[in-house]
């Protein structure tokens, strides 16, 4: 429904307000957060594997050391330490990447047609 009021576009630009939020409700001010959202990479499981994945044997040491490390990087760091034990290592890298597509074959078999002909019951032909 238009405004009944003539003026209505004029006295809106008049306003403060018009066409930016209030200045304590802007992005980027007091502590409101905008940009890719509440999370970051470095803090996700992938990320990280693959920096784990980079670090030198003395490096690794010091992690699953570190009684202060998150317990994920220390778990990775000791099962990347303890030598042929992958399979605690499999199963984070599983986790965090997925398992990898694994293919199946489906073979279809005929059935083996009867040495001897059915007989037939009877009021049937």
């Amino acid at each position: 429904m238009p405004s009944t009021n003539p003026n209505w576009n004029r006295d809106m630009r008049k306003s403060p307000y018009f066409g930016k939020p209030p200045e304590e409700t802007r992005f980027g001010k007091d502590g409101i957060k905008h940009g890719r959202g509440f999370w970051s990479i470095e803090e996700t499981p992938r990320f990280k594997m693959e920096k784990m994945m980079r670090l030198t044997a003395d490096e690794v040491k010091e992690i699953a050391n570190d009684d202060e490390a998150p317990l994920f990087e220390r778990r990775l760091a000791k099962s990347l330490l303890k030598e042929n034990d992958f399979k605690i290592t499999e199963a984070m890298i599983n986790q965090v990447y997925g398992y990898p597509k694994q293919e199946v074959q489906q073979t279809v078999i005929e059935p083996p047609k009867p040495l001897s002909p059915r007989k037939q019951k009877k009021g049937k032909e």
